[in-house]
């Protein structure tokens, strides 16, 4: 057996084991009081909500529906898969355009080369994130990649192809995307749940480490065929 075969042998072990524990955690998991969490969104919210990582916007409002703006991604995403410590001991940012609550946090992301700024100094904390943009981030963050020539997609930039063929690689993205993926609308706060859910429960066995070396090793046998 080559050591591909030995890496897909693997990975379908290490597959059935995560999808024992994530129904194990999801099983767990209490049912929110949010009126606007639909089944589709159930989940992804329980589950975020229940590890401390993000709010509703109101006791009874998730904000499902509503577009975020790209310092709450960033916050929502160094407490998801960031340390204490990573957090508490980074430098500073030199973005001047981040909120006090948010500082911590960016500050962390950029050390980890998950965030970049708009420029140097403007990280553009109060505009509203695209699906590119979250796409490129998420990834980032979670050390995952992909094969571009997967993605079909019409309206991916070259900036985001791999971030895009990493969320199909993953199976991160569900439905019928039709030939776009979107990329510069703007994300919803419900959206941007389920790609953390899927991305977290994901590495629920697999440690980050173990992903990322997975992930490029089968980047590495596809370029040689």
């Amino acid at each position: 057996m080559n050591r591909y075969n030995k890496l897909v042998a693997s990975a379908a072990t290490a597959s059935l084991v995560r999808s024992a524990v994530v129904q194990e955690v999801c099983e767990e998991i209490s049912s929110t009081s949010f009126k606007d969490v639909s089944e589709q969104y159930k989940d992804a919210v329980n589950y975020l909500v229940n590890n401390n990582m993000t709010a509703g916007i109101s006791p009874t409002e998730y904000g499902t529906g509503l577009y975020i703006k790209r310092v709450d991604v960033a916050v929502i995403l160094a407490k998801a898969t960031l340390t204490k410590e990573e957090i508490e001991r980074a430098p500073s940012s030199n973005f001047i355009d981040v909120p006090a609550r948010a500082v911590p946090y960016i500050n962390a992301l950029k050390a980890k080369g998950v965030v970049k700024g708009l420029t140097t100094t403007f990280f553009g904390a109060n505009l509203m994130m695209t699906r590119g943009e979250a796409a490129l981030m998420l990834a980032r963050a979670y050390g995952i990649h992909g094969n571009v020539a997967s993605v079909h997609f019409v309206d991916v930039a070259p900036l985001y192809k791999e971030a895009v063929a990493a969320f199909i690689e993953y199976g991160i993205l569900s439905g019928d995307q039709g030939n776009k993926f979107r990329t510069a609308q703007l994300i919803k706060r419900g959206e941007l749940a389920i790609f953390l859910y899927k991305l977290e429960t994901l590495h629920s066995v697999e440690t980050r480490d173990e992903l990322f070396e997975w992930s490029t090793l089968r980047r590495q046998y596809l370029e040689l065929q």
